[in-house]
Parts: structure tokens; sequence; C-alpha cells
């Protein structure tokens, strides 16, 4: 019976660290956003959605963090709140002047 234990805590911790180096999916641009890229970096994540009147303010408060903090180990991710994903989240980033990562899946 402990061996079974045993067995069983080994298989969970190695499912759970596997884990730890997944990718974060794609971008609006379709290209892979690695996890490595954001490693030992603090994350602002920012949810918008076209229709929010809030969101269209901030962008550009967003855009300049991330261009002012890129080099301090700052990274700014969005994620859209209504899971658009291929050309409708990349004109959506656009018509929005989004300049910053949005990931395509809510992380």
């Amino acid at each position: 019976m402990a061996m079974r234990l045993t067995a069983a805590v080994i298989l969970l911790g190695s499912l759970l660290l596997s884990g730890c180096g997944v990718d974060l999916g794609t971008d609006q641009n379709g290209q892979k956003v690695a996890s490595e890229r954001i490693k030992g970096h603090w994350l602002v994540v920012n949810y918008w959605a076209e229709w929010c009147g809030p969101c269209r303010t901030e962008v550009p408060e967003f855009n300049a963090l991330s261009e002012q903090l890129k080099d301090k180990k700052v990274t700014v991710l969005g994620v859209n709140f209504d899971n658009l994903q291929g050309d409708e989240l990349k004109n959506a980033a656009n018509a929005l002047g989004i300049k910053f990562t949005v990931l395509a899946q809510d992380p």
C-alpha cells in the first residue's frame, strides 16, 4: 500500500512539474509565445474587449507601460475577454491600437 502511495505521489509530482515549461499558446499574429520569454519577469495582464469603453482608454497607457518597462523585466500581456481567435483577434487588437502581445487563449 505504501509503495502504491509513493508511486502515485511521484507520478502526480512529475505531471505537475511537466506543466511548468508549457508555452502560452499563440499571439494575435499567430506566433508562438514561449514561457521562457517571460521567465523572471513581472507580468501585467490586461483583459480587454472592443465594446469596453475603459479598455479603449487604458490601451495607450498599457502600450506606454510596455515600451517604458521592457528593459526592466516587466511584460504586458493582453487577453481578449470575448475569446476572439485568428484574424478576428488580430483585427480587434489593431483597431484598438494594441502594441503589446495579446494571447489567443486565456492563460
